[in-house]
């Protein structure tokens, strides 16, 4: 029961937040259609200015190139002048005098019997709005000018515009769906993370053995957890990677929104492979391995989390001593360490500190030393004992389910190699992530 409502709760805020936005969305259309109006109406008098004098003197030729000069966006804006007659004598967009006849006619017939300045249609189903104004001859004579009367009427205008700015509001329409689907799929993960954490974390709690074979076992939870939640999280895995593709074929997209959804599409894979990882935990499968530089590895899980150290004002530095040997690793499984360990030193530094990223190699022992340390808290004695143990977390419950640094510890130990945790000799806490150098290859370190 305590499950399904938290469940609803969630799914509660996803839906109020979603309509939120679907609010603000309508609002800002609004604003928009708004606008479009008052620039129509304003170069129709425009238009009706520079007309009046080739409608009253009837010189219709002058009229057409008037209006090709004046209507800046043919292909949203039409235009149509007819004259006393209510005759199509000058046209401009989208606009076909051939079929305007009987409106010119209706126009000249609605004007003369009122004194309306404009008046306009509601838009069409396809998004089509017309607003009509009177062209009058400003100079009234005598006594008409002297009541207030309006002029002869000489003509008048039909202004058309579409309401299709469709390029654009589909690619947000796929930006925002493919968003809301990110944050459902995290929501997701972080519930079923949890209930389960719930459910193992006592069991954990019964291991009597060593440290050692206790570790063991512990791994082998971690495998039937991701097992168990695969499945839930391959699902919106799919969605988010299936809508990245589509928005990537759109030719038309914006350079600027395919940089960021090629992004998201790099990430939504690298996911996939994460829970695979788990995944290998109860099924083993034979290692990927390959021969690779370490440096660009750890570059890329460098640069990952430097937007959000720079947002926290922490600063990272990336230093590497000598000549760093290639190595036979998994590169995905190692980015993934790395970046893990670099998120939790942000974790626990949001108001600002530093960051040092130490790579160096050592012939003597066959091996390189990845040392990542940070300026915050440290860890405590009693902490640094369990801190690779699957689901011991000092965060929120909400913000760790305690299995980052268990995978960690499993990836580097397939590797042959060794990680430790430790506090710094001046504060903070530090990382040391030790991998062999190849069997098979004698390196020699200038």
């Amino acid at each position: 029961m305590e499950a399904r409502a938290e469940i609803g709760v969630v799914a509660s805020i996803l839906l109020v937040a979603f309509l939120l936005a679907f609010h603000q969305s309508g609002e800002a259309e609004s604003h928009s259609y708004a606008a479009l109006r008052l620039r129509i109406l304003t170069l129709g008098q425009t238009i009706t200015s520079r007309c009046e004098p080739a409608l009253a003197t009837g010189d219709h030729a002058a009229l057409q190139p008037l209006v090709m000069e004046t209507v800046a966006q043919p292909d949203m804006i039409s235009v149509v002048i007819f004259d006393g007659q209510g005759r199509p004598v000058a046209s401009a967009g989208r606009a076909d005098p051939a079929i305007k006849g009987h409106v010119g006619r209706a126009l000249m017939t609605r004007f003369r019997q009122s004194h309306a300045a404009s008046y306009e249609t509601q838009p069409d189903a396809a998004g089509d709005q017309f607003v009509y104004l009177p062209v009058r001859d400003r100079v009234a004579s005598g006594a008409s000018a002297a009541a207030g009367a309006a002029g002869r009427l000489l003509g008048a205008i039909e202004l058309g515009v579409s309401h299709v700015p469709t390029v654009l509001m589909l690619q947000e329409a796929w930006l925002v769906t493919l968003l809301y689907t990110l944050l459902v799929a995290i929501v997701v993960a972080l519930v079923c993370a949890r209930l389960v954490v719930r459910i193992v974390r006592p069991l954990a709690q019964q291991y009597e053995a060593t440290l050692e074979s206790r570790q063991v076992e512990k791994m082998t939870a971690v495998g039937q957890l991701g097992a168990g939640i695969a499945h839930e999280i391959n699902n919106p895995l799919t969605a988010i990677l299936g809508y990245a593709q589509l928005m990537l074929e759109d030719t038309q997209l914006d350079p600027l929104i395919r940089k960021r959804v090629e992004v998201i599409e790099r990430e939504a894979r690298r996911c996939g492979e994460i829970v695979q990882t788990l995944l290998a935990y109860s099924h083993p499968a034979a290692q990927k391995t390959e021969m690779t530089d370490l440096r660009p590895i750890v570059e890329r899980a460098v640069e990952r989390v430097r937007p959000q150290a720079a947002l926290q004002k922490v600063e990272v530095q990336c230093r590497f001593d000598g000549v760093i040997p290639p190595l036979r690793i998994n590169p995905g499984e190692i980015q993934q360490v790395t970046a893990n360990i670099l998120t939790n030193a942000l974790d626990v530094m949001p108001r600002g500190g530093r960051i040092k990223v130490r790579c160096a190699a050592s012939e003597r022992e066959r091996q390189v030393t990845l040392t990542i340390a940070d300026t915050g808290p440290g860890i405590s004695e009693e902490n640094l004992r369990r801190v690779f143990e699957p689901f011991f977390t000092t965060k929120e419950n909400w913000r760790s389910t305690g299995l980052g640094l268990t995978v960690c510890y499993k990836i580097i130990q397939d590797h042959g190699g060794r990680i430790q945790a430790r506090n710094g000799a001046t504060g903070g806490a530090e990382f040391v992530i030790e991998l062999p150098f190849p069997k098979e290859q004698t390196v020699q370190i200038a």
